[in-house]
């Protein structure tokens, strides 16, 4: 039987504080922050820890197993990550800031929860809620405050979720097999494009330049905001970077508002290299994709770093390389 209550009245919470100061490599409590956090809700290592001496200091912000985890603040993308939730199955976690620990108040299938509060609908109440500004956030009331629709008997939650854990697993070894192709491109692309291999037909010499000899770098892009009296354009994001090598207007979603100096600025044109300059984990650090078109009423955030090329260059080849 389907049954509607708060967020509130089935769990109770914990706010994260910055933990920063204490992160190290190598400790006994890993820490979950943003960086942790995927589109589909699963989790990504991280690395970072924190020693037990600290950790114990900060009791509250010590997961229990079956608690979930669920992150208030976006300051890399366009709030697809925000209100997304990660189940805890194990002890020695920790979280930092921007993170509040929700913990059951009643017997329920945390996973099945888990899965609730990502899933599309709920994700869209959750969006109405953020807040805007430099980094967009959702209040802990707001959260707290939201309606769930959910099944009552824990039995019948029980299964729906082993059912969709099935499916996490089947496509966990499919992003597995997927991870090693493209190690093995990987490999390919450091023979091809140092020059230790060559293909047949091509022996002529390499040239070695500094990026800042092929063209200029462009930053401070446009804001994540909506002002009366500018023109509505679409955003390029650090997340359309970051998951992507080619990029397509088709595929910018995120529409803000920006004057006409900054669309003569920000703009995005055919060939552009746009990279990410900065983030959490030094793997996401200067990833980066090009521009396949020309798209007109497209801006730049400012959280990445446009490179625009002074000689022709194969466009494809602009982002291998």
């Amino acid at each position: 039987m389907l049954k509607k209550q708060k967020l509130n009245d089935l769990f109770n919470y914990s706010n994260g504080q910055s933990i920063e100061k204490y992160f190290c490599d190598q400790g006994e409590y890993e820490v979950i922050s943003i960086g942790n956090y995927s589109l589909d809700g699963t989790f990504k290592e991280n690395g970072i820890f924190v020693k037990k001496s600290d950790a114990l200091n900060k009791k509250n912000q010590i997961p229990k197993i079956n608690d979930l985890t669920m992150i208030l603040n976006d300051k890399t993308g366009d709030g697809r990550i925000i209100g997304k939730t990660l189940l805890v199955n194990r002890e020695n976690y920790i979280v930092n800031q921007r993170t509040i620990i929700l913990s059951p108040k009643q017997t329920l299938n945390s996973r099945y929860f888990h899965y609730l509060i990502n899933s599309v609908p709920v994700h869209l109440q959750i969006m109405k809620k953020v807040k805007p500004g430099t980094q967009i956030y959702l209040n802990t009331n707001d959260v707290l405050d939201l309606e769930l629709c959910f099944e009552e008997d824990v039995e019948i939650q029980k299964k729906i979720s082993n059912n969709l854990f099935d499916i996490d697993q089947l496509v966990k070894c499919l992003e597995e097999l997927i991870q090693k192709k493209k190690l093995i491109k990987q490999g390919v692309m450091q023979d091809l494009l140092t020059g230790k291999k060559r293909l047949p037909g091509f022996n002529g010499k390499w040239t070695k330049k500094e990026l800042q000899e092929l063209g200029d770098f462009t930053s401070g892009g446009v804001d994540k905001k909506s002002v009366a009296g500018q023109k509505s354009v679409k955003l390029l994001n650090f997340l359309d970077v970051y998951h992507r090598d080619f990029i397509y207007k088709n595929e910018l979603y995120h529409v803000v508002t920006a004057s006409d100096a900054q669309i003569r600025k920000c703009t995005l044109k055919k060939g552009d290299l746009f990279f990410t300059p900065s983030s959490e984990l030094q793997t996401d650090l200067a990833l980066s994709a090009v521009v396949m078109e020309d798209c007109h009423g497209c801006v730049y955030s400012y959280h990445i770093t446009r490179f625009r090329f002074k000689d022709n260059f194969d466009i494809k080849f602009k982002s291998y390389m």
